[in-house]
């Protein structure tokens, strides 16, 4: 901004946002090389008493959730029409927990044991042991209800803003 002796001054920075601390504690402050470096993906070990023992279920990169969703959301357009059948809004849901599980389960080491071309006969395993590995890798890669309610609809207008507020 100019002054009136047309030197250019600097006006204090605008308050934080109400809600948010300026203070960084003993919080380390990281910088792109930390976060680049950091190991941030891991996996937990799920029983599934359904198929006789336990499963690793990962955290999914931001790069495979966001291939997710737009392979999603292009099922979305290939089963929309302008009555939405209830065949339509079947064939948007259909395999949807498999798919999920089959993006999730993994080795000890975080390695995908699925392709999508194993989806289908996933699909056709136990409701309640897909039921059991799809709660725990929504809530580890933060899918949430309104997440899941927008990836199903069919105008795959993408994510809420308010997106964090439920669980799956």
């Amino acid at each position: 901004m100019a002054s009136e002796t047309g030197k250019c001054v600097m006006e204090a920075p605008p308050e934080p946002a109400e809600g948010l601390d300026e203070s960084t504690d003993d919080t380390m402050v990281l910088g792109a090389a930390e976060i680049l470096n950091m190991q941030d993906l891991g996996v937990v070990l799920v029983d599934v008493p359904e198929w006789g023992g336990q499963v690793f279920v990962r955290q999914i990169s931001g790069t495979e959730r966001d291939e997710f969703e737009a392979r999603q959301q292009w099922r979305n357009r290939q089963c929309a029409c302008a009555d939405d059948t209830e065949e339509a809004a079947v064939d948007r849901l259909n395999n949807f927990r498999a798919r999920v599980a089959a993006l999730t389960l993994a080795d000890s080491k975080g390695k995908a044991l699925f392709t999508e071309e194993q989806v289908e006969a996933l699909g056709e395993k136990n409701g309640a042991a897909l039921d059991r590995v799809f709660d725990v890798a929504c809530r580890m890669n933060g899918l949430y209800q309104a997440d899941i309610e927008d990836l199903v609809k069919n105008s795959g207008s993408g994510r809420n803003a308010d997106s964090g507020s439920a669980s799956a």
